[in-house]
């Protein structure tokens, strides 16, 4: 949506766009300038309609959109039965045994959690960075010990995002902390570009890294010090980060979009979990614990 206005701003000649990457729910059409922008959100939820009026020109002399939910019409049953057709094909073939998981790694939205641990740790080693920074809402499940498969791959990372490089500096790392350990922040919509989860969840960081906690204190003054390498971390330095282009976007935790240098790795989260789920010591280290409580 974001982008649909800049366009509709610097292309004033446009008359109409039609969008769906954000996925925005545009219950009527929103005029910028003299260009119409409509969008019907994701995987058809809503049938668009978009009303023109003509002058003898052919020129817009006035409009009127609307949405109406697919929820309201009953599926066609020869495409239902195609669709479960390939949708059977499709598990059998994805559900083909790659390898075996010795440990399980569990997953939670607002809690430190050994998945998301190790995703970030995975990132920070593809990247060789100072720290990896992963929200956990990317990812939509544990991991049980047991054959892996493209499939639970796929539902565990269904999201199309890329391993992503770029620098920015500690302030903006410590800001992203603390907001993180707000629930009201973890549990909020995480709708962006590439998003195929629900919830934002909370930062997890590279097993280099240690935030000690203030247990008796709440919201943004939580975080006491905090460590990279053993060195406190300094704010005004720029470190190099591996995280995913979702937030380098600063999608739900805008201060990440304060980065520079950014460099994308054309494999997708899930293409990380797969090559490094087959790594031992990876998983070991995702059990080491990055948020310490520090006794007052």
């Amino acid at each position: 949506m974001k982008f649909d206005k800049i366009i509709a701003k610097e292309f004033p000649s446009i008359n109409i766009i039609i969008g769906g990457h954000s996925h925005t729910v545009l219950k009527e059409p929103v005029l910028v300038k003299n260009t119409i922008i409509c969008q019907a959100g994701s995987y058809g939820e809503y049938f668009g309609i978009l009303d023109l009026e003509l002058d003898d020109n052919l020129l817009i002399k006035n409009y009127k959109g609307s949405l109406i939910s697919s929820k309201d019409f009953i599926p066609d049953p020869k495409i239902a039965e195609i669709i479960e057709l390939y949708s059977k094909k499709a598990k059998k073939f994805m559900s083909k045994s790659l390898f075996y998981l010795k440990n399980a790694l569990s997953h939670s939205l607002t809690e430190e959690n050994p998945l998301s641990n190790f995703l970030a740790d995975s990132l920070k080693d593809i990247f060789q960075t100072n720290i990896g920074i992963i929200n956990s809402g990317i990812l939509n499940k544990s991991l049980e010990k047991g054959f892996m498969s493209k499939l639970i791959l796929l539902e565990t990372s269904p999201s199309p995002l890329n391993p992503t490089y770029f620098e920015i500096k500690g302030i903006d790392i410590r800001k992203t902390l603390e907001k993180s350990l707000i629930e009201e922040i973890q549990m909020q919509d995480g709708s962006g570009a590439g998003f195929r989860g629900k919830y934002l969840g909370n930062i997890a960081v590279s097993s280099n890294v240690r935030i000690y906690l203030n247990s008796e204190s709440e919201n943004f003054c939580r975080i006491n010090s905090i460590t990279i390498d053993d060195e406190p971390l300094d704010e005004c330095k720029w470190y190099s980060v591996a995280s995913s282009d979702y937030l380098q976007r600063g999608s739900g935790y805008l201060e990440m979009s304060n980065n520079r240098n950014e460099r994308y790795d054309p494999d997708y989260i899930r293409d990380v979990l797969r090559k490094f789920l087959q790594k031992e010591e990876m998983i070991m280290a995702a059990y080491i614990k990055r948020f310490i409580k520090k006794e007052v």
